[in-house]
C-alpha cells in the first residue's frame, strides 16, 4: 500500500520516510518560512539566515511617518543592491538621492502642465494611481521614494481639480514641501562615512560599508533585535554560494524581507534547497527487472513477478523510497499496473522509453539474470542523467539499494506498521 503524508517537511527526518514507509508527502512549510519568523533564508540544514527587513509604510501611520519610511527603505535597498553587486556604495547613494530629488522636483513642473488631462476625471480612484504610476514617466519613483500614502495623496488632489474648479496650486505645493522638507533635512543619512571608508580602504562594497546602514535603519525601525542575524547574512552572503537559478538571478534581493514578489521567491528557493537535501538522503531509485512472455496475464504486475519472479520480488517488494516494476519495449510497468497483453524486447525502443521514464530518477537498480539488457540501453538511459547498475542476483540488488539509502535490514519497515496504514 503506498502512503501519502500531508504536512511533512523535516529535514532531520527523511529516515522515518524509510522507517514507516512512507511513499509520498507534501508540504508548504519551506514556502511559508520565508515570511515567517527568523532564519528565513535557508542554504542547507545546517545554515539558515535572517533576510534583511525593509519594512513599508501601515495604514496607521501618518503622512511624515510614511514619507520618512519610504526614504529610507529606499536608501538601505539601493545601498544592499550595490552591496550586492560589489559596487561603490556611496555613488548608489548620491544617485539615489539625485533621481529622488529630481523626481520630486518634476511632479511641480507635471502638475501645472497635466493636472486637467482626461485621465485624472476617472470615477475609479484605483484608475487614476495606475496611470499616474505608469504612464508619468517619475511616478514609480514619487511613489517608491516617497511613499504610497503620499502618491495617494497626491492622485486625490489630482482627480479633485476640476478644471472648471480649479484647486489653487498652493493645495499641491504644501504636499510637496512636506515631502521636500522631510528629505532634505534627514537623506543622505550616511554618505561621508561610507564615501570615508572608501577612500581609506581603497576598496568598494564591503560589510564595514554597508552595515552602518543597515544597524541605522534597523534600530530606527524597531529591528534592533534581528541585527546579530543580519550580520550573519551580510558576512556570509549566501546568495553566492547558491546555485539555485533563483539566487543566481536575483542574487541578494532574494535575502531582502520585503514585499510578496520577494518574499515568495526566497520560499521558491527554501524549496529548492529542501529538495537539494531529499534529493542527496532520499536519491529517487528506479528498481526493475525484464517483462518476459511467461509474465503476461490478465492481473497486476506485482502479482506477475511474486509468481514469475518470486526471487526478485521476495528480495525488492519492501524496499523503502523505491519504485519496483518491469521493463518492456512499451515503457516501464509500475508494480501496480496491469500486464500488458503483448511484450517486446526490442532494444531501440526500449532504450527510448525507458531513457524517458528515468529521466525523473537519479538511480536505476536492474535485475537481469539472462543479460536481458543491452549495452546500448544502458548507454541511452545513463545519457538522461540516470545511473545504471545492473545484477544478476536479486540478494546483491537489495543489499546494495540499502547501502545506498544507508540504510540496514533492522531499519526497514515493519509489516505491522504496513498493515495498521490500511486502517486509515
Amino acid at each position: 500500500m503506498d502512503t501519502h503524508v500531508f504536512g511533512f517537511a523535516k529535514t532531520d527526518a527523511f529516515d522515518d520516510v524509510g522507517q514507516t514507509g512512507m511513499t509520498s508527502f507534501d508540504s508548504a512549510s519551506m514556502l511559508r518560512a520565508a515570511w515567517t519568523g527568523g532564519k528565513n533564508y535557508h542554504l542547507n540544514d545546517d545554515r539558515k539566515y535572517d533576510a534583511i527587513r525593509v519594512r513599508f509604510s501601515t495604514s496607521g501611520d501618518d503622512l511624515e511617518e510614511a514619507i520618512e519610511k519610504a526614504l529610507r527603505g529606499q536608501e538601505l535597498l539601493r545601498s544592499l543592491r550595490t552591496f550586492g553587486a560589489d559596487e561603490s556604495i556611496s555613488d548608489a547613494i548620491e544617485a539615489w538621492v539625485e533621481s529622488a530629488h529630481h523626481s520630486l522636483e518634476q511632479v511641480r513642473t507635471y502638475i501645472q502642465d497635466h493636472r486637467h488631462d482626461s485621465e485624472y476625471e476617472a470615477s475609479r480612484l484605483r484608475d487614476i494611481e495606475e496611470h499616474f504610476r505608469d504612464d508619468y514617466a517619475h511616478g514609480r519613483e514619487i511613489r517608491a521614494s516617497f511613499s504610497r500614502k503620499f502618491c495617494s495623496r497626491l492622485v486625490k488632489l489630482l482627480r479633485e481639480d476640476d478644471p472648471n474648479d480649479p484647486l489653487e496650486l498652493t493645495e499641491y505645493d504644501a504636499l510637496l514641501d512636506k515631502a521636500q522638507a522631510i528629505f532634505e533635512d534627514t537623506f543622505p543619512r550616511e554618505l561621508e562615512q561610507v564615501r570615508k571608508q572608501e577612500s581609506e580602504s581603497s576598496q568598494v562594497s564591503t560589510f564595514r560599508q554597508i552595515w552602518p546602514l543597515v544597524k541605522d535603519y534597523a534600530e530606527w525601525i524597531g529591528d534592533e533585535g534581528y541585527l546579530e542575524e543580519y550580520r550573519s547574512t551580510l558576512r556570509n552572503k549566501p546568495w553566492e554560494e547558491c546555485d539555485c537559478p533563483i539566487c543566481e538571478e536575483f542574487g541578494i534581493e532574494i535575502a531582502v524581507f520585503r514585499g510578496n514578489n520577494r518574499n515568495r521567491r526566497r520560499g521558491f528557493h527554501n524549496t529548492h534547497r529542501f529538495y537539494d537535501l531529499m534529493e542527496r538522503d532520499l536519491p529517487k531509485i528506479l528498481v526493475a527487472t525484464p517483462l518476459s512472455a511467461s509474465m503476461l496475464g490478465t492481473g497486476r504486475v506485482d502479482d506477475s513477478l511474486a509468481g514469475e519472479r518470486c526471487d526478485f520480488w521476495s528480495a525488492v517488494h519492501d524496499l523503502p523510497v523505491s519504485e519496483i516494476g518491469a521493463v518492456s519495449a512499451d515503457g516501464f510497468h509500475e508494480w501496480w499496473d496491469i500486464l500488458p497483453s503483448d511484450v517486446s524486447l526490442a532494444p531501440s525502443r526500449m532504450a527510448s522509453r525507458l531513457a524517458e521514464f528515468c529521466a525523473r530518477y537519479q538511480l536505476l537498480y536492474l535485475y537481469s539474470p539472462n543479460g536481458e539488457f543491452a549495452p546500448g540501453v544502458q548507454k541511452r538511459v545513463k545519457e538522461s542523467d540516470c545511473t545504471v547498475r545492473v545484477f544478476d542476483s536479486p540478494s546483491e540488488l537489495r543489499l546494495a539499494v540499502l547501502e545506498e539509502l544507508d540504510y540496514d535490514e533492522e531499519f526497514l519497515p515493519e509489516r505491522t506498521i504496513q498493515t495498521d496504514l490500511m486502517e486509515f
